[in-house]
């Protein structure tokens, strides 16, 4: 943070950089819900012929 308020020379381009870190945040958080990682872990092992991995049903 010290170093966006040098750069930018104000605390607003501080805020404006923690909001831009905080909305890709809530994207990245999103793309990869836990259940969206376990319906592909499972599809994958199906192509394998494996099966589903019960461990990630309850960190749900």
């Amino acid at each position: 943070i010290a170093t966006l308020l040098f750069s930018m020379a104000g605390v607003r381009g501080v805020f404006i950089a923690c909001l831009v870190g905080g909305i890709l945040s809530v994207i990245l958080m999103s793309a990869f819900s836990g259940k969206h990682i376990k319906d592909i872990d499972d599809e994958e092992r199906q192509k394998v012929g494996k099966t589903a991995d019960d461990a990630l049903l309850g960190r749900l």
